[in-house]
């Protein structure tokens, strides 16, 4: 069981607050432990904004219900109409993600047994107060104690990604070379790609919220938006080049290049340890794939001007440029990736 840092921090921020009710002389700060575990969010805006609509519902259920205790106290048709003006007003101000607390709030409120004016204002003051503190002390803790960093998961991710799609690209290849027959090890790959392409869209889109306030670290979503939408469209050429090979290719069709393909893969096998490096920043500088690309593309050439191309059904040609194609382009994104 593996116990993230948010857990560990909401345990934290519960801690504190539990602290302060009692050297405040809180009795029961059960609203404030509840408003630390909703408003703890993985990021810090996020923590803000949940904490603002929770300030909000608990403002605007207290109010309404000292008001209505007030005027027509524990009176179950004023209870009905409280909570449908308090759902109403919370839709019209568009803030329905406040519905839930403010509801909960009047009804302790309105519910409440107590005999006198003051008592009633005490109670929704409280609780107000208690409100507020939990959503400080989550707002400080998320802030202050292992500050959210998604600046630096998202590169790692990317980079994961994109080793992953350097061996699926290879895989492919041999695929098509038909050195490598297992069709699970292709399937497999493409999983772990999505899998990674996924991961690292998320990362970024947190990425993304925490920047709007620029609290910790150096962003640079441009430069890694840049690099996930590459390895996006790199997937894409490779998916492409999957479908060829799920549809079949007749032997012949593949002669036509056979030779050619290996010199390709060959050429990409020399490139040391080019599976677990090509994006290790010591030596990107030194991995230039431009040679690799101008042979795919002499052989797309070598295809459409073949002698014998009329004598091959059309279909298989057209699948053959496809492979190549797409081949090609994946392979010149991937040199596009830009350095971290």
């Amino acid at each position: 069981m593996k116990i993230g840092l948010r857990v560990i921090k909401t345990g934290i921020a519960v801690f504190i607050s539990i602290l302060f009710g009692n050297l405040l002389g809180i009795e029961y700060p059960f609203y404030s432990v509840i408003a630390v575990v909703v408003v703890m969010q993985p990021t810090v805006i996020d923590t803000w904004k949940f904490g603002f609509n929770r300030m909000m519902g608990t403002i605007a259920g207290a109010v309404l219900g000292v008001v209505l205790a007030l005027l027509w106290p524990l009176n179950p048709l004023v209870a009905a109409l409280g909570f449908v003006l308090l759902i109403s007003f919370m839709n019209w101000v568009k803030k329905g993600e406040s519905i839930s607390i403010g509801a909960v709030v009047f009804a302790s409120v309105y519910l409440s047994e107590v005999l006198s004016t003051q008592e009633h204002i005490l109670y929704a003051g409280a609780r107000l107060f208690e409100t507020f503190l939990g959503i400080i002390v989550a707002i400080s803790v998320n802030y202050l104690v292992f500050p959210p960093n998604y600046d630096q998961k998202v590169i790692v991710e990317s980079r994961k990604t994109s080793k992953d799609l350097w061996k699926y690209n290879l895989i492919l290849i041999d695929f098509f070379l038909q050195e490598e027959k297992r069709y699970a090890a292709l399937e497999e790959q493409e999983k772990q790609v999505v899998k990674e392409l996924e991961i690292s869209e998320k990362f970024l889109e947190l990425q993304r919220k925490e920047e709007e306030i620029k609290i910790h670290g150096e962003f640079r979503t441009r430069d890694t938006l840049i690099t996930l939408r590459l390895e996006r469209e790199i997937y894409q050429h490779l998916q492409s080049m999957h479908q060829v090979l799920d549809r079949g290719m007749k032997k012949e069709t593949m002669d036509v290049v056979e030779l050619d393909m290996k010199v390709v893969r060959e050429m990409l096998g020399n490139i040391h340890n080019m599976e677990e490096q090509i994006l290790n920043q010591n030596i990107r500088d030194t991995i230039d794939l431009e040679p690799i690309i101008e042979k795919l593309r002499e052989m797309k050439k070598k295809v459409k001007n073949h002698e014998e191309i009329n004598n091959y059904p059309t279909d298989e040609m057209v699948k053959l440029i496809v492979f190549i194609y797409n081949l090609e382009q994946s392979l010149a994104k991937i040199n596009l990736i830009p350095d971290y």
